[in-house]
């Protein structure tokens, strides 16, 4: 009899453990119809935190897969199916898996749903990995329950058809005509396109030369041009104005190069070709070059050393030829304008010299002439007799 009541003793104790011990489990199998979403619920109880991982057998099987852990009782999330959750206190809650069969699965298909999870108490120890299983399986849609309900009364025979009633009195004519129109019909407009703007401007922009601008702003002018060319047909009078004015504009902005520091740096290299002491010693440089290169792993001294003078003597050479050709550069010189009014003109230097000797010889053109009939006049004599005349004469 004792032993009885100590082996029952160990069996509640037993039983009470298991009770305390946190557990998860869910249903053993849901049924699915194709096209249908379906909850499972993972239960558990007398938990702080849970850390685990839901793996599927055939996850293939359903178009879309979501977790609700709103009824957990805790935080934390599940993320690509691993599950991280945890409490402030002991809770007693469920997570629930969401899962839609995909409309083309096949009765009889099924996956199971495995959660691989380890609990974890106050003390956030984590216990043995345990797992909870529950197998969703596609069957075949309900058929209604209920027969169609058949119609309680016939279907209604149609009525005779009636003739109609003939008219008792003949049709009223019109009193008076019918009213012309005053205005005839507007017909719809068929106005031709007018494509001046747009084709001058694409004569202009054929006109140009790609060499003289940016590729970045050509770019830009060439679909602008492309897409004014395919609307020389085009019934859209709106589109044909835009295409005109987006190619004016294209034209505009079009940025032009300069290649005047590039051409200037040609010439200056042309002009150094161009003497040939100059030209012949570049090409024993590069000789010596060549030949000095090749004694760098020679094991020569001497020719070493002989190598690097040559190389150097040369150089040197090159720059006194330079320093040279600079010196014979010749200054052109600039006339300088005078500060007063000048001109180069020789005529209009004469002018003034023969206009001041032409005044002078009318001047004594006319001295001469006024001498002369001075000189005249003193020499005429006067011819007329003498009278002898008193002013009593005069009186009666």
């Amino acid at each position: 009899m004792k032993i009885s009541k100590k082996l029952l003793a160990m069996v509640m104790a037993l039983l009470l453990a298991l009770c305390a011990l946190p557990v998860v489990s869910a249903a053993g199998s849901t049924n699915a119809e194709p096209g249908k979403t379906v909850s499972i619920q993972f239960d558990f109880s007398k938990i702080y935190g849970v850390d685990g991982e839901f793996q599927f057998s055939n996850r293939s099987l359903f178009s879309s897969v979501s977790y609700d852990t709103s009824k957990s009782g805790m935080g934390g999330s599940i993320d690509n199916d691993k599950c991280f959750l945890y409490g402030a206190s002991e809770v007693t809650g469920y997570i629930s898996v969401n899962l839609t069969v995909k409309p083309g699965a096949a009765v009889g298909d099924s996956c199971t749903i495995t959660f691989t999870y380890e609990p974890s108490d106050e003390n956030g120890n984590m216990s043995e990995w345990k797992t909870a299983t529950a197998t969703v399986k596609v069957v075949k849609p309900a058929e209604p329950t209920t027969p169609p309900t058949k119609p309680t009364t016939p279907p209604t025979k149609p009525t005779t058809p009636v003739e109609p009633t003939k008219p008792t009195t003949p049709p009223t004519k019109p009193t008076t005509p019918p009213t012309k129109p005053t205005t005839s019909p507007t017909k719809p407009h068929t106005g031709s396109v007018d494509y001046t703007e747009l084709l001058r401007q694409i004569e202009i922009g054929e006109g140009l030369k790609k060499e003289d601008y940016t590729s970045a702003s050509w770019e830009v002018f060439q679909k602008a041009l492309e897409n004014a060319k395919s609307l020389t047909k085009s019934r859209d009078q709106a589109a044909v104005d835009n295409a005109a004015e987006v190619l004016a504009q294209a034209i505009s902005a079009l940025v032009k190069m300069d290649y005047s520091k590039l051409q200037a740096a040609i010439d200056s290299a042309k002009k150094l070709t161009e003497d040939e002491e100059l030209y012949r010693l570049w090409n024993a440089l590069l000789e010596a070059l060549d030949k000095g290169a090749g004694l760098l792993t020679s094991g020569d001294q001497s020719a070493v050393d002989a190598a690097a003078a040559e190389i150097n003597e040369l150089i040197a050479a090159i720059q006194a030829r330079l320093e040279e050709l600079r010196s014979k550069e010749v200054i052109k010189e600039v006339p300088v304008e005078p500060d007063g009014p000048f001109c180069n003109i020789f005529s209009h230097r004469v002018w003034p010299i023969l206009f001041t000797i032409s005044a002078i010889l009318n001047a004594l053109f006319i001295a001469l002439v006024v001498v002369y009939f001075v000189r005249r006049r003193k020499n005429q004599k006067d011819d007329t007799p003498l009278v002898d005349y008193q002013i009593g004469d005069d009186e009666p």
